[in-house]
This record gives structure tokens, sequence and C-alpha cells, in this order.
């Protein structure tokens, strides 16, 4: 996957950000690291680096000055539109390697996981 990232000059953390704020759409700081299972430290890095990139916007929040809000610009949303297909092959490529019984294993798993979190 890292070299789908690296083709459209992104890193796995800058694409885990595109792809958590398409999905849950704008959400603070504080949120994003949540779901990215990261520091703030680490989460403001990779924001500031996709700012200047023009990838999301960050503004403060109305009612919280110290929280900012993070959404994507239209130049993020097309950029992760780009990648999605690509990305969508490599899983369908790693994944198509498992047989049914595997896949349903694999889906039960990661369900147990996700209610832990």
């Amino acid at each position: 996957m890292g070299a789908v990232f690296r083709a459209h000059g992104l890193t796995a953390p800058q694409f885990d950000v595109l792809a958590t704020l398409t999905r849950r759409g704008d959400v603070s700081q504080q949120t994003l690291a949540s779901q990215l299972l990261v520091s703030k430290g680490n989460v403001s890095f990779v924001v500031t680096r996709m700012e200047t990139a023009g990838l999301i916007d960050r503004k403060s929040d109305a009612a919280d000055p110290r929280a900012n809000q993070l959404s994507l610009t239209p130049r993020g949303r097309a950029l992760y539109e780009r990648i999605m297909p690509e990305h969508d092959a490599v899983l369908a490529t790693h994944f198509g390697r498992l047989n049914a019984t595997q896949l349903e294993t694999l889906v039960s798993i990661i369900r147990v996981l996700d209610v832990a979190d």
C-alpha cells in the first residue's frame, strides 16, 4: 500500500487523515487523534503538512477557541477519490487470497476488535 500512497505524494498517516475526514466529515484534531490512535502531537505534525499542501483546512472551533476543526478541501477530496481505486485493487489482491471461511473469520475478528475500541 505504501507504493500507492507514495505515488500520490502521501504517507500512510496522511492517507488515514484523508480517509477519516471523508468518512466522518469535519472533526476536531483531538477526535482525529483518537480515531487514528496516535498522539495529538503526531496529528498536529501531519495536519500541518497536509494544510500546507492544500489538502485540508484547519479552523478554530467557534464553540472552543482552543480546539481546531479539520475538513477536507476540494483538492484533498479529489486526491482521495483518485487514490481509492488503486487502494481497493491492492486490498482485493491481498484479501483475494483468502477463501470464504477465512474472510468470515477475519471479519468476525475485526468486529470484536472494533467493539472493544
